[in-house]
């Protein structure tokens, strides 16, 4: 994976398991990375400012779109 520098990814899961390895990869490469879960386990702090997190539950369309405003807030654009 070649790093993007300061883009950014939205990692839905992204704080355990499969997603969390993913997170990890992303963030070892340069990238920011946004992880949306339904749980908060603490990995985005571990990625000081190129992590955050925010409760999300994908079921549910309203908070779909409030995560992405809070991607855009954080960062301006993922990719």
């Amino acid at each position: 994976m070649a790093s993007k520098g300061k883009s950014t990814v939205v990692i839905t899961g992204g704080d355990k398991g499969i997603g969390a390895s993913i997170s990890k990869l992303f963030f070892q490469n340069g990238y920011y990375v946004f992880i949306a879960s339904r749980h908060n386990t603490g990995l985005a702090d571990e990625f000081k400012e190129r992590g955050m997190f925010h409760r999300l539950d994908v079921r549910n369309p309203l908070e779909i779109k409030n995560m992405i405003q809070a991607v855009l807030d954080w960062r301006g654009s993922f990719d």
